[in-house]
C-alpha cells in the first residue's frame, strides 16, 4: 500500500507539473531572489539570528497564499473542477489569516517534537496532516480542524510519518552535495541554494499530494461531528 501512495502521488505531481509550477514559482522564485541578494551583499557570511528572522517572517507570511493555492487546485482535480492559479491564490487568500494561524500552530508542535529527540516531531508532523484540508475544505476552525486530523491520521499515522521521512531525504540530498562541491563563501554557493530553494518548495508539494491521497481515502468514512464547523 504505502508503494502504491508514493506512487500515485508522484503520478500526480508529474501530471500536473505545470499548474503546481503555476501556482508556487511566481511567489517563491521572487522570495528567493530576494533571499539570495539579501544574504550575499547585505548580511555576508555571519547570518545574524535577527536576520534570519526577517526571512523566516517572509517566508511564513507568503507560504499561506502558495500551500492553500495548492490545496484548492487538488480538490479542484479530483471534483473534476480545475481551477487556475490565480483562483487557487485567491481562494488561498480569502482563507490566509486562518491558514497562517493553523501554520503556525502546526509548525510550532513539529518543531517542539523534533527537539525531542526528531521522532516526536515526525509523529506530530504525520497526525496533524490533514489540519490544512480540514481547514481550507470542510470549513472548521482552526483548532477543530487540528482536532480532526489527530482523529482522521490515527490509522495511518506511520505510512503518513513514512512518505514523508522518504520525501524529505529525497529533497534535502541535494544540499549535502551543495556543500562539498561549492565553497559556502562565494556567490554561486548562495545562486545554486536560491535554486535548490526554490526547487525544494516546488517538489515539496509531494508533502501536500501525498498527505491529500490519504485523506481522500479517508475522509468519505468520517463524517464532521455536529456543531465542530463552521457556518
Amino acid at each position: 500500500m504505502f508503494r502504491t501512495l508514493i506512487s500515485d502521488s508522484v503520478i500526480f505531481f508529474r501530471q500536473h507539473f505545470y499548474p503546481i509550477a503555476a501556482i508556487i514559482l511566481p511567489i517563491i522564485i521572487p522570495f528567493e531572489l530576494f533571499a539570495t541578494f539579501y544574504q550575499h551583499f547585505f548580511i555576508g557570511d555571519e547570518l545574524a539570528m535577527s536576520d534570519q528572522l526577517i526571512l523566516m517572517i517572509v517566508a511564513l507570511l507568503i507560504y499561506p497564499v502558495y500551500a492553500g493555492g495548492l490545496v484548492f487546485y487538488i480538490a479542484s482535480v479530483l471534483r473534476r473542477e480545475s481551477i487556475d492559479n490565480r483562483t487557487a491564490w485567491r481562494l488561498a487568500m480569502a482563507n490566509w489569516s486562518r491558514y497562517l494561524f493553523v501554520t503556525v500552530l502546526v509548525g510550532a508542535a513539529v518543531m517542539f517534537g523534533l527537539f525531542l529527540l526528531i521522532v516526536p516531531g515526525i509523529i506530530l508532523a504525520a497526525r496533524y496532516a490533514f489540519a490544512e484540508f480540514e481547514l481550507l475544505l470542510d470549513g472548521y476552525d482552526p483548532f477543530n480542524a487540528i482536532k480532526q486530523s489527530w482523529q482522521l491520521t490515527r490509522e495511518h499515522m506511520w505510512h503518513l510519518a513514512g512518505g514523508f521521512v522518504l520525501i524529505t531525504f529525497v529533497l534535502y540530498l541535494p544540499y549535502a552535495l551543495l556543500e562539498f562541491m561549492v565553497s559556502p563563501d562565494t556567490l554561486a554557493y548562495w545562486f545554486i541554494g536560491g535554486i535548490l530553494n526554490a526547487l525544494v518548495s516546488l517538489f515539496g508539494a509531494l508533502y501536500t499530494i501525498f498527505a491529500f491521497r490519504i485523506y481522500d481515502t479517508v475522509k468519505p468514512q468520517q463524517p464532521p461531528e455536529a456543531g465542530d464547523s463552521e457556518s
